[in-house]
């Protein structure tokens, strides 16, 4: 039995199906690991919002980040307290983000705040 048509099939199919497999993952720097966050997806702006929840290592919160699909960027350290478990959905109709809540070891928070993309403001 000659081996060549079987090699030649091998190979064939082996070149179709290499661009179909997905590559190994890459590494993407962005925030670290953590739980208890809150995230939305600002689809005026075409980003996913991320703030605070508790660092995996310890700790509470506040940082923004937001990912537009291949990287995630920093967007601000300042805004509403460190905390965990806040509810955050997106207001299409004024194009802001809207935090409610959320927790820290002694505290509960009832405020509400506003992220505009540049921004955080309180509201109450």
């Amino acid at each position: 039995m000659n081996p060549t048509p079987f090699l030649l099939v091998a190979a064939l199919f082996a070149s179709l199906f290499a661009e179909a497999l997905p590559a190994a993952p890459q590494f993407v720097p962005g925030p670290g690991a953590r739980y208890a966050h809150s995230m939305a997806y600002d689809s005026q702006r075409k980003v996913v919002v991320l703030f605070g929840g508790a660092a995996a290592l310890g700790g509470t919160l506040n940082d923004t980040w937001e990912w537009d699909g291949s990287q995630w960027t920093q967007v601000a350290t300042t805004g509403p307290s460190p905390r965990r478990h806040s509810a955050m959905a997106y207001d299409k109709a004024r194009g802001v983000c809207v935090l409610f809540g959320g927790v820290t070891p002694g505290t509960n928070f009832n405020d509400t705040w506003e992220w505009d993309g540049n921004d955080w403001t309180q509201r109450t």
